[in-house]
């Protein structure tokens, strides 16, 4: 009986759940297609890194405030490497969709 009422009592979190879908989606638009379109790749990859950070953290703090009670923790904490990655990535995908530009253009205008 007493299974049953902490069962009952534990209470899911879905935005542990969408921060790591979020960070999926983030990792995977980044890897999948980051040598066709960098530019918008990374900056994708960045938004939805950092969306997936934000949901990760907010829920990782209902989880102390609630003392435990919220379950699914390790889903949050996915949700918060997978955002720290397709952050990262998204970054570099930038960095290398900038630095493409601008070498396109100074050898175009020599």
């Amino acid at each position: 009986m007493e299974q049953l009422e902490l069962q009952q009592q534990k209470g899911t979190n879905s935005l542990a759940k969408a921060s790591m879908i979020i960070g999926i989606i983030s990792v995977a638009v980044i890897l999948v297609s980051f040598f066709v379109f960098p530019l918008a790749v990374g900056s994708l990859g960045f938004s939805l890194g950092v969306a997936a950070l934000i949901l990760s953290l907010i829920t990782k703090k209902q989880i102390q405030e609630q003392g435990g009670v919220l379950s699914h923790n390790k889903m949050a904490a996915a949700g918060l490497i997978l955002g720290i990655i397709g952050t990262v990535l998204g970054l570099i995908g930038l960095f290398v969709a900038v630095l493409a530009t601008i070498l396109l253009v100074k050898q175009a205008y020599g």
